[in-house]
Order: structure tokens, then sequence, then C-alpha cells
């Protein structure tokens, strides 16, 4: 389980906080095409630290939509554990296998 969570997005560093619901919240910086590509790291309850996902986010503002891509997992992570970190939602979708 993560239970640390930061990055960058777009080549600004970004971190997250977990709130009491579990949902991981951060800012990222403005992206005139709303389309943001996010390297991120985290820690699990071991104290293991390493390379977690990178994923692209986007957002459609005429549909109030975002969707979530994991591009890739670090050697210790899964999609599954991706998935579990960002709430199982139909927008979450792997591109690769």
């Amino acid at each position: 389980m993560v239970v640390k969570l930061w990055g960058q997005c777009n080549g600004t560093r970004i971190s997250f906080d977990r709130e009491p619901s579990g949902r991981w919240v951060t800012t990222v910086p403005p992206a005139p095409d709303s389309t943001y590509i996010m390297e991120l790291w985290a820690e699990d309850a071991a104290g293991n630290v390493g390379y977690f996902a990178t994923v692209l986010v986007t957002f459609d503002p005429t549909k109030l939509q975002t969707r979530v891509f994991i591009l890739c997992t670090g050697d210790r992570w899964s999609v599954r554990d991706v998935r579990e970190t960002f709430g199982v939602s139909p927008q979450i979708k792997e591109t690769f296998k």
C-alpha cells in the first residue's frame, strides 16, 4: 500500500496529500491543452521507495471529464497497485499489458 506519493507533472514537481477518505490529491501546473504527463514515485508501508508509474491525465472541460491512462509502472508496482491508489474507476485505462 502506498503511504507517500510525489513526482513531476509536465516538468513541475508535485506532491500528493492523502485525504481521510483515502483519495490522493495534488495541484498541477496549468496546461493549455488540458493534458498532463505525471512521472510518479512512491513509498510503501514497509518504507520501500521507488519509481511508481507514469500516467497521462486528460481533462475535457466541455464534459467536466478526467481520464487517467497508465503508461507504465515501476518494477515494484503493478497496474493493479496504480489502479487501487487512484481508485478503481472505469476512467482508468491501461495502455500496455
